[in-house]
């Protein structure tokens, strides 16, 4: 029995330690750095679609000083989407 539960320490430890690792490797909006008003970071438009939005959005902006920004991300891996927004606009 002594062998048995030293293997499920053991199991449990290296679980722990993938978990550990996985979580350490994963998104952060914090590691990504927007730039103009559209940022297509999983990559969903084509540069023809991306660049006329970032002028329709220039435009706007201009017209009435309302900012606002087209960001897409691969996964949010977790987060909740207002959390990942306020970290993009910190960044």
């Amino acid at each position: 029995m002594n062998i048995g539960r030293k293997a499920l320490v053991v199991l449990g430890a290296i679980f722990l330690l993938l978990f550990v690792s996985f979580q350490l490797l994963a998104f952060s909006p914090k590691d990504l750095k927007p730039t103009g008003w559209v940022n297509d970071f999983a990559n969903v438009m084509s540069p023809d679609a991306r660049q006329a939005l970032e002028q329709k959005l220039s435009e706007y902006e201009k017209q009435t000083s309302i900012e606002i920004f087209v960001v897409t991300v691969p996964s949010l891996e977790g987060l909740v989407v207002e959390d990942c927004a306020q970290q993009l606009a910190d960044a």
